[in-house]
């Protein structure tokens, strides 16, 4: 009688392989630890940890469970993730489920598991994340390399401007991936728990290792469109990032090194391929990522054609030198006492930015556009007109005040007329016909005046 060996049934195997994909479980363990052939060497167990849990010198003792069958197989001395030691601040607890590597013997006669170290711990990599956004990972960046283990949500590859270099993005930031051979491609995704090494270098975030499988088939992501002035204020914020930024004014190149402005902004976009055909005055798109180099933020280029000389636009604003049969359209509302338009709101009256005047034509460009007021008909005094910037519209509440509501109102409407003796536009106020919009020039501000001052003139915005 008997099995396939001599004198008796053939010995149990496990079930399962002991990999991460196919861990054992307490039953193969046990069979595993007295099997001539398996015990001594290294697996990977999946079970659940038992009622007794003993911390001491970094190491933590405890037995693993999981009614596969009624023994248990002992852990001695197992370290935490990664090999790190345990400190007692970890919440590992009863029925805990884990996956520990190590390995599987007989101690003191007992079935167990020896040196050990956690591999999952009730589905993560650790007890708590470093970072769970790439804004909270670039924070953590130093000029010492060091690992950290965190969590990331639709983690996306943005761009991929070469095999060493990548750009990953979530919705809170970018970090910079630099490893030779890489093999990521644009639009990739990853969500789950990740390792990484890091580092702050040149005063922006980068890893230089990863321990993450993004997936997914390559797919375009376009860059982020964002403004010189969000760039110049917020380099934290946008380091790293894959970015495009409309309405940059070349002021000089040297080298590859094209300095530009906008506003009152400046910045530099530095051509990586060395051969972006710009000159002083050029208005330019630039396309590219986030970086310093020598204390000196900039818009890194990649590619030939990431810079590109902009088509001028013949939009501008012309003088209104007569009373048309609406007045509804996009405006600017201009002082020409002192070549300013009406350009924000403070408190109870209007503030006013320079613009240049050239025979009764303001040119429009990315910062006079910003100035636009739109006058449209009114809906509760007929015949007038509502004036908005923005959201909000043109008010009249007491005295000179000129401020800004939510809703029309008949204190929000305004009687619109052109005097050709003075070459200016008369905008009264519904509510108070005394009140007109005019210019201060010895306190600058656009308000509600009854008389003195100085008249306004509109300019029509024209493609």
């Amino acid at each position: 009688p008997g099995g396939d060996t001599p004198g008796g049934d053939t010995p149990a195997k496990p079930v399962n392989e002991g990999t991460l994909e196919s861990p054992f479980t307490v039953a193969d363990a046990l069979i595993a630890a007295k099997d001539a052939d398996l015990t001594g060497k290294q697996y990977y167990v999946k079970a659940v940890v038992g009622k007794d849990i003993a911390i001491k010198n970094g190491t933590a003792s405890f037995e693993l469970m999981d009614g596969t069958t009624d023994g248990k197989l002992t852990v001695v001395k197992a370290k935490s993730f990664k090999g790190a030691a345990f400190d007692g601040s970890e919440p590992l607890d009863w029925l805990d489920e884990v996956i520990l590597k190590g390995t599987i013997t007989e101690y003191s006669t007992l079935p167990a598991l020896t040196e050990g170290e956690l591999v999952k711990w009730n589905g993560k990599s650790m007890f708590k994340a470093a970072f769970t956004t790439i804004a909270q990972l670039n924070a953590l960046a130093t000029t010492t390399p060091t690992e950290y283990t965190g969590t990331l949500e639709n983690a996306v590859v943005s761009f991929v401007p070469d095999a060493k270099n990548v750009i990953i993005k979530d919705a809170t930031g970018s970090v910079l991936y630099y490893k030779n051979g890489h093999g990521l491609k644009q639009g990739q995704t990853f969500s789950g728990d990740v390792t990484v090494k890091l580092v702050l270098y040149n005063k922006a975030s980068e890893i230089t290792a990863i321990d993450a499988a993004f997936t997914g088939e390559e797919a375009v992501v376009e860059p982020e469109s964002v403004s010189l002035s969000a760039l110049a204020a917020d380099f934290a914020k946008y380091q790293n990032a894959y970015v495009q930024v409309k309405d940059l004014e070349v002021v000089s190149v040297d080298k590859k090194n094209i300095n530009v402005k906008n506003g009152n902004d400046t910045y530099v976009v530095y051509s990586n391929a060395g051969n972006a055909t710009v000159e002083a005055g050029n208005i330019i798109t630039a396309t590219g990522t986030i970086c310093q180099y020598s204390n000196k933020a900039q818009i890194k280029a990649w590619t030939m054609d990431a810079v590109s000389v902009q088509t001028q636009s013949t939009a501008k604003y012309v003088k209104v030198t007569s009373a048309p049969t609406d007045w509804s359209g996009t405006y600017l509302l201009v002082s020409e006492t002192d070549n300013k338009a009406f350009n924000a709101f403070s408190g109870t009256y209007g503030t006013g930015a320079d613009v240049t005047i050239s025979e009764g034509v303001i040119e429009s460009d990315a910062t006079v556009d910003t100035y636009q007021i739109v006058i449209a008909k009114a809906t509760v005094t007929a015949g007038a007109y509502t004036i908005k910037f923005g959201t909000k519209f043109f008010n009249w509440a007491s005295g000179n005040s000129l401020g800004n509501v939510d809703a029309e109102s008949v204190n929000a409407n305004w009687n619109i007329t052109y005097d050709t003796a003075s070459s200016s536009v008369y905008i009264v106020n519904a509510a108070d016909a005394a009140r007109k919009i005019r210019w201060n020039h010895g306190s600058p501000r656009f308000a509600c005046y009854t008389s003195v001052q100085t008249d306004v003139q509109l300019y029509k915005y024209s493609e």
